[in-house]
């Protein structure tokens, strides 16, 4: 069983997320995949997608999408690092040093949910698998995530893979190397600064739940807001500190052959531009 979890921290989003949602529901969830919609103000998204309610279970609510798949929503403030008021002052809070400009904190605290809050969610007990993807992931055909990762005995799985810029992850392999005190990371590392696309990954829960690596993430959390450290900086190091950097799955050809595209800046293969399509491009 996978969970899809997805944060939707701004109304922009949520909207980019109900324009979206028809191909995720015909493509990515299933019997064995549920989403779950993390908002921090009451959604408009049920009514927009005419979901239909469900039962109430602790704070998750769960729905039924035109498909009959399976839709939770979960309505909670984000942890938010003690120098950071409020998850709206971290709109136009900055680092002491950022890698580009425009760059504020809002970007770091939603990024870093992923690594922190999320993976100690309860509703993570009944799940084997995450899925993270942005609000404006668009699959154009079906993709079975976790009988992927199951198949090939994966513990994480990507889909593209590039060089972060050095001074965005500034200081990440001291704090992830000050973790090991048997040095793990001492190694052979290949390049420090590789990081995987954010944008549509997944992980076993068995790992990145463990004790073990919840335990990282606490270590990792509490470092790193000076610079711009996101959830790309997380998933690395975590493999490290597991040493399971073997055993993760490259789905780059999902990405370069558009089984799913991202901000629909192009067209599926094989279709014509339709409307959706070309007033997405325009978000």
């Amino acid at each position: 069983m996978g969970l899809i979890v997805l944060l939707l921290t701004h109304s922009q989003y949520e909207d980019e997320f109900v324009a979206y949602f028809p191909s995720l529901d015909n493509h990515l969830l299933s019997t064995n995949v549920h989403i779950l919609v993390h908002t921090l103000e009451e959604p408009t998204f049920p009514q927009a997608l005419s979901l239909r309610r469900g039962v109430q279970s602790g704070n998750y609510t769960y729905f039924a999408s035109p498909l009959n798949n399976t839709v939770i929503h979960l309505r909670q403030p984000l942890v938010l690092p003690p120098h950071v008021p409020s998850f709206e002052a971290s709109r136009t809070m900055h680092p002491r040093t950022y890698c580009h400009r425009g760059h504020n904190l809002s970007y770091s605290v939603a990024n870093r949910y992923y690594t922190y809050q999320m993976l100690r969610l309860s509703i993570l007990d009944g799940y084997e698998f995450f899925l993270k993807i942005d609000s404006d992931i668009y699959a154009c055909t079906s993709l079975d995530v976790t009988a992927q990762i199951f198949a090939s005995r994966s513990v994480f799985m990507h889909t593209a893979a590039f060089r972060d810029n050095p001074s965005c992850d500034a200081t990440a392999f001291t704090t992830a190397n000050a973790f090991c005190p048997t040095g793990i990371l001492d190694g052979p590392l290949r390049d420090p600064h590789k990081v995987y696309f954010g944008n549509f990954l997944a992980g076993w829960l068995g790992l990145f739940a463990s004790k073990e690596i919840l335990h990282f993430s606490e270590h990792f959390w509490r470092a790193g807001w000076e610079y711009r450290w996101t959830d790309q900086t997380f998933w690395r190091y975590a493999l490290l500190v597991a040493n399971a950097t073997d055993r993760v799955l490259d789905q780059t050809a999902w990405r370069s052959s558009r089984k799913f595209l991202h901000k629909s800046g192009t067209v599926c293969p094989g279709r014509s531009p339709s409307n959706l399509t070309m007033n997405l491009t325009s978000m």
